[in-house]
């Protein structure tokens, strides 16, 4: 990739490209936004105390990552 001059692109998951971006040298560049996103889960087992726990938690992290999303957006 280094010597094509760029005529040669190739998609790579986001984590990893952002890795490869922080190393030296570095000739990767992101193009444009992420094709997607990826969600994770927290499995538990059927009848779990910590099922409603752990879902009141997923849903107060995701609400407060969209929210900084927002404010983000706002300032800039």
């Amino acid at each position: 990739m280094r010597d094509s001059n760029g005529k040669y692109a190739f998609l790579m998951e986001s984590t990893t490209n952002d890795y490869a971006n922080q190393r030296h040298p570095c000739d990767t560049m992101k193009v444009g936004n992420n094709l997607d996103s990826k969600g994770y889960g927290i499995g538990t087992p059927l009848g779990s105390d910590l099922r409603s726990v752990t879902t009141c938690f997923t849903l107060r992290v995701h609400t407060l990552i969209v929210y900084t999303r927002v404010v983000l957006t706002e300032i800039r």
